[in-house]
């Protein structure tokens, strides 16, 4: 019986997959940020009016991501806060209720995960 795989034969071996490939995305992550902080900021201040709260501007989640590592994913907040907690808001079938209008937006155009 073969031994499943470990991560690190499994990682490419080659130089442009080690060195080329990530300063390549380096570069054009650095390009593209001012044109995605322009909606960004625009979307953080509606966002500030809309919940009167600097603290709610933002959604924080923890998710499993490349080779199982946990990591913290921001959102921009699309739903009220519920009235009790969330689990109780999601088991009742209240979370339909809870999306705002502009959340509804920024859902339908997946710029809630903008950040």
């Amino acid at each position: 019986m073969n031994a499943p795989p470990t991560w690190e034969r499994l990682a490419p071996r080659s130089a442009y997959a080690r060195r080329v490939r990530p300063a390549l995305q380096l570069l054009c992550a650095l390009g593209l940020l001012p044109i995605a902080l322009v909606p960004g900021v625009c979307i953080a201040l509606a966002n500030l009016l809309l919940f009167r709260s600097a603290k709610e501007v933002f959604f924080v989640q923890e998710r499993v991501g490349y080779r199982g590592r946990v990591f913290r994913i921001y959102k921009f907040r699309t739903m009220a806060p519920a009235k009790g907690t969330a689990h109780a808001a999601w088991a009742t079938g209240e979370d339909a209720a809870r999306v705002t209008r502009f959340g509804r937006f920024l859902r339908s155009t997946h710029l809630d995960e903008l950040p």
